[in-house]
């Protein structure tokens, strides 16, 4: 991992702790993690969750968590761009949109860090944002899912 920012270690241990697939990538040269997670019972409600980390200005990186919660078009995907801006409203932490068309519902949460931390607390504040898109993604899959397939 030595060319990927080292916050991406513990998250990579979690998701393979958890046995999810993950991989370290590289997209148009960003180092990405990348994972696929089911939040949902018995395995299901898989989300494509991608990871990486950029310089925004001297002495802070901001690490983008985003998540793909849906791919496909379905009788609901206007509905589900109206939910998607409700849910906005009251999101604990991030924020949902509608990306392209046909449209896939997205979850992406920013997390600024000062680069002059100890490695220890970053690692830390990584996971705790981790965990947050986790618990927030999971409170709206199941009524995304619905309202895509045409069950408002």
């Amino acid at each position: 991992m030595e060319s990927y920012p080292q916050v991406f270690k513990p998250l990579k241990e979690f998701f393979e702790e958890r046995g999810n697939d993950c991989v370290l990538t590289t997209v148009d040269d960003t180092p990405m993690l990348r994972a696929v997670v089911p939040l949902l019972e018995d395995g299901r409600g898989l989300v494509i969750m991608e990871i990486f980390s950029i310089d925004y200005c001297e002495g802070t990186e901001l690490l983008n968590l985003y998540t793909t919660m849906t791919k496909d078009n379905g009788p609901g995907m206007e509905n589900l761009r109206k939910a998607a801006n409700d849910w906005n409203l009251d999101s604990m932490a991030g924020g949902y949109g509608v990306y392209g068309q046909p449209g896939e519902l997205f979850h992406r949460h920013t997390l600024a860090l000062a680069t002059e931390l100890p490695q220890a607390v970053k690692d830390q504040m990584a996971l705790e944002a981790l965990y947050i898109t986790m618990d927030e993604v999971t409170r709206r899959l199941p009524d995304a899912i619905r309202i895509l397939n045409g069950r408002v």
